[in-house]
Parts: C-alpha cells; structure tokens; sequence
C-alpha cells in the first residue's frame, strides 16, 4: 500500500513487479491492488468502470438465460480475481475464456436492443 501512496495517480507501469519494487519475489494475488500499483488509481477507475458498464449491459438483459449465466460468471470471477491476478497479464488462457463469455453476454444484450425485445 505504501507504494500505490507514492505514485497513486499513474502507478508504476505494467511491466513492474513486486520483487522491482520491494526486493522480495512476491506476487500481489488481487487484480485490484495489481491495477493499482501498476496503473495507477485512474486505471483502477477505469477497471471499475468497465465492470459496471458490463454490469449494466447485464442488468439490461437480465431476462435472458444467456445473459443471466454470464453475469453469474462475471460475479464469480471478479470474487475469483480477489484472490489472483488472471485477467490481464498473468494467465492469458484464463483471461482469453472471459473475455469470450463476456463478449457473449454482451452480444445477447446487443441483439435484445436490436430487436427491441428490452
């Protein structure tokens, strides 16, 4: 936490890691602290932001099956994400299989809106 207080604005960039930072081989296992000391709490902003617009998109079409298995796994993963860091950087064949859910989701929510079923 002390580092995220000296440079809390704009972090320290992505390719720092802990042991850089501390000395000591470490990693932060919270996507949310990671966000934080790598980017910054404008890329945390921004991670947020991202996960309400997806949360709204959901909200949206929260009468579909689709949608409503996708916003169960959105909720899961991100309880997941408290405990490692697999969205972005650390494990990609995790990060690939979200980013395909998510985007399922979403396209359900998308085709609804077309088709003025919401």
């Amino acid at each position: 936490m002390d580092k995220i207080i000296e440079s809390p604005f704009f972090g320290y960039g992505l390719g720092i890691s802990m042991t850089e930072l501390i000395g000591i081989n470490i990693s932060e296992h919270n996507l949310f602290f990671a966000t934080a000391l790598r980017i910054g709490l404008i890329g945390l902003f921004i991670l947020l932001l991202l996960f309400f617009v997806f949360w709204n998109f959901f909200w949206m079409g929260r009468f579909n099956h689709y949608v409503k298995l996708t916003a169960c796994f959105f909720i899961a993963f991100i309880v997941y994400q408290n405990f490692e860091i697999s969205l972005f950087s650390d494990n990609m064949a995790v990060a690939m299989w979200f980013w395909l859910i998510m985007g399922i989701g979403v396209s359900n929510v998308i085709d609804k809106i077309e088709k003025k079923d919401i």
